[in-house]
């Protein structure tokens, strides 16, 4: 049986809450969704994130006039055959991505691409941010 990745069920739950413009959600909380959500939080995806109890998470969206609530995230994580980009090649991508943001899986935790490179490592790719 597949089990869904942590970092997809996530993404899905915050487009659908901001999809029916819930005020809030609440999701089912693991352990590695703690890096990702201080990233969306950073990137003013969320508002903010209070746990209710040990598993399960209440997640506040960013609403407001002048942004839409949630840019265009477009998934590209898979568990067969990951996408796996190194430090050369997040160099050559940072010139064509203009305000995109890169999200990378990494051994120092889930990174956008401009911290990755100040770290100087890759890692494998999750989703895109335009």
């Amino acid at each position: 049986m597949n089990t869904i990745s942590p970092y997809l069920y996530l993404l899905n739950q915050l487009k659908f809450a901001v999809a029916k413009k819930n005020y809030y959600f609440l999701i089912r909380y693991s352990s590695k969704m703690k890096s990702l959500l201080n990233l969306f939080y950073k990137l003013n995806l969320i508002r903010r994130f209070t746990f209710k109890s040990s598993t399960l998470c209440y997640i506040f969206p960013t609403y407001n006039r002048l942004n839409k609530p949630i840019r265009y995230i477009k998934n590209y994580y898979r568990s067969v055959n990951p996408i796996t980009l190194k430090k050369h090649s997040l160099l050559l991508m940072r010139r064509s991505l203009g305000a995109a943001t890169v999200v990378l899986e990494t051994s120092h935790g889930v990174l956008t691409h401009r911290d990755a490179l100040s770290l100087g490592i890759g890692g494998t790719l999750l989703f895109i941010i335009f």
